[in-house]
């Protein structure tokens, strides 16, 4: 009896207990594993913090943009680009072989491209060629789209190797013939600086080709909330036009430390000669005064700046988002900025409260700066990851999971648990 007893056991743990346990096991490798990556690599992760792309890209793309399409690469140890545009489903849905095209963050269709040299192309949102010509002079690149009225693109010849800016519409046909030295794209206003052919310094031309003005300046940005800074001499000071190419304030400030245009009607100054920054608002007046050791863009009413500390002020110049922050960012068009702590960072809605906790990297495994500017030394005005249209850009090392924030519940509950603990 005894031994049949102990028979009936043993078929008990063999046959239930057993595979129980090793299904426990595996049911929990799986959980343990669910969301990690795989390997090292850019990734686009949503405001939930989803994956999207499960195979990750070693170089930087752009944004989702309206269409819900993003620009994204690859790039071998042979140095080859692999190029393409990804759905928000993942999905690789064209890819090219050194693709020459060169986004300025997220970008608008139809699109033109060069996919072959000489070869120049206007694609649509399905990646269908609307429009394709072959241009045999010299070899082309193209560096934006037509939302502003025209494509900025260069050719260098073959023969001279000489290499001129031009502007084509969205038909590819010649706005405005390859003439120019250098140049920037059409901004919103529908201005561009160029490089006068004539004597070798900036200026800025309307869609006709027309400058604005008779002034031509050794250094320039390009407009921005309908102002843009310029610079007359080499060891000149820096002075702010509207687009009638009328100044607004004197040559006073520092080029390369003051904000190149506007944004929300305020720019962050700083004197030439002089430390600190302070903001001007459109009649370039003194809106708050000189007292930050740095200071960023404004956004969504809000910049940020550093006094003792990294702060967010408003256009009072007020405190209105205080926090533990190394480096901080402005607000992204969707209301998100980077925050950095401790070498991570995570990222911010407008009321201060976290998206994402501090857990991504600053840098890449390259040693490349994952957010697309990181200026100055005082670690102010790291612009955005990129979180546009509902997704962000994320470097994520192999194994790691994207934590979201505890819930406000959550974290009542776990500072309840904490005091009684404490008690």
């Amino acid at each position: 009896m005894g031994k049949m007893k102990n028979e009936r056991t043993h078929k008990i743990i063999f046959y239930v207990v057993i595979p129980f346990i090793i299904m426990e096991i595996f049911l929990w490798s799986i959980f343990f594993n669910l969301g990690k990556t795989k390997s090292d690599g850019y990734y686009y992760i949503d405001t939930k913090g989803k994956v999207i792309n499960s195979k990750p890209f070693n170089d930087k793309g752009t944004p989702f943009n309206d269409d819900g399409i993003a620009f994204v690469r690859r790039i071998t140890r042979q140095s080859t680009h692999y190029d393409g545009f990804m759905n928000k489903n993942g999905n690789i849905i064209g890819e090219y072989s050194n693709f020459q095209f060169d986004p300025q963050g997220a970008f608008t269709f139809p699109h033109i491209v060069t996919p072959t040299i000489g070869v120049v192309q206007v694609i649509d949102k399905n990646l269908n060629v609307i429009v394709s010509k072959e241009y045999g002079k010299g070899r082309m690149r193209c560096y934006s789209d037509f939302s502003n009225g025209a494509s900025l693109v260069s050719i260098e010849y073959f023969k001279s190797s000489r290499i001129r800016f031009g502007y084509l519409n969205a038909d590819l046909e010649w706005v405005l013939e390859p003439q120019y030295l250098g140049a920037y794209p059409f901004t919103e206003e529908r201005l561009a600086a160029v490089i006068d052919s004539k004597n070798g310094l900036w200026g800025f031309i309307d869609m006709d080709g027309k400058f604005i003005n008779e002034e031509r300046y050794y250094k320039v940005s390009s407009f921005s909330g309908g102002y843009a800074l310029v610079q007359k001499d080499i060891d000149g000071k820096a002075a702010y036009i509207n687009t009638k190419g009328e100044y607004i304030t004197k040559f006073v400030f520092d080029f390369s430390k003051s904000q190149k245009g506007f944004s929300d009607g305020m720019a962050y100054v700083k004197y030439a000669n002089e430390g600190g920054y302070g903001y001007i608002n459109e009649k370039g007046e003194m809106a708050i005064d000189i007292s930050f050791r740095d200071a960023g863009e404004f956004s969504h009413g809000m910049a940020p700046v550093k006094k003792e500390k990294c702060v967010y002020i408003d256009k009072a110049g007020n405190t209105v988002i205080d926090g533990n922050f190394s480096r901080i960012g402005r607000f992204s068009k969707d209301g998100y900025a980077a925050i950095v702590q401790d070498d991570k960072y995570g990222i911010i809605d407008t009321n201060g409260e976290w998206l994402f906790e501090p857990q991504f990297l600053v840098a890449d495994n390259n040693n490349s700066y994952v957010f697309t500017n990181l200026q100055g030394y005082l670690g102010v005005d790291a612009i955005a990851p990129d979180v546009e249209n509902g997704y962000c850009i994320v470097y994520l090392e192999k194994g790691q999971r994207v934590k979201k924030p505890k819930t406000k519940w959550l974290r009542w509950l776990t500072e309840k648990i904490e005091s009684i603990r404490i008690a």
